[in-house]
């Protein structure tokens, strides 16, 4: 039996593997890179922005302002915003019914009052 030579040499594929095992790193570094910047994107649009528009929105109704409207809020946070847009409109009837109550009192007391005067 004879020995067969190709004429390949190590030297050659070694330097191959090495060029393909760098371009692999880079290629893998660059997905990772693209995967953690596409979730940031995502959180970013469906989480954080509806969250400062709701923040936004309670602020105003903290600050007494309740004609802001709380609107475009689509993805996990649309049951909060629905809730949060609840609670206001329910603030608001409830300080409209008080401002009826108030000046339906001020009317009231104003006979009393006259006719506390005349006596």
């Amino acid at each position: 039996m004879g020995i067969l030579d190709i004429g390949l040499s190590a030297e050659h594929l070694n330097s191959t593997l090495t060029v393909l095992q760098s371009r692999m790193i880079v290629f893998s570094f660059m997905i990772l890179l693209l995967s953690v910047g596409g979730v940031a994107a995502l959180l970013r649009r469906q989480v954080f922005m509806p969250l400062r528009q709701i923040r936004t929105f309670t602020s105003n109704v903290n600050s007494g302002s309740l004609s802001h409207d709380l609107s475009g809020i689509s993805g996990e946070l649309t049951d909060l915003a629905g809730d949060v847009r609840s609670i206001a409109s329910q603030l608001k009837l409830a300080e409209e019914e008080l401002r009826k109550l108030k000046g339906s009192r001020k009317t009231d007391h104003k006979p009393a009052m006259e006719a506390e005067e005349v006596i």
